[in-house]
């Protein structure tokens, strides 16, 4: 998954052949953005602009998807000019 941010919007683009379920969208494990909805999918080999709105000087995003098992997979990014970049895997 890769994420991109443009302003105060976020675009997901899936690299894979497969479909994302995204669970969660949050700065934090807490709180999830607001307009962010629950289960939407991202399609292979194709990009998504989320209908949610990043709080201002954003720099950091929690994405949250499905796993070939049914578990949640929760993944810290870092986000610089508009480039987010993954920086490791959160585990409980």
């Amino acid at each position: 998954l890769e994420v991109q941010q443009s302003g105060r919007t976020l675009t997901l683009k899936n690299p894979t052949p497969y479909y994302i379920t995204l669970v969660w969208l949050g700065q934090s494990p807490k709180q999830k953005l607001a307009g962010f909805k629950e289960g939407t999918m991202v399609a292979p080999f194709s990009s998504q602009t989320l209908n949610t709105v990043l709080p201002a000087g954003t720099d950091r995003i929690l994405v949250g998807n499905v796993d070939d098992y049914g578990a949640m997979r929760m993944n810290r990014f870092t986000c610089t000019a508009g480039e987010c970049t993954f920086r490791e895997r959160i585990h409980d």
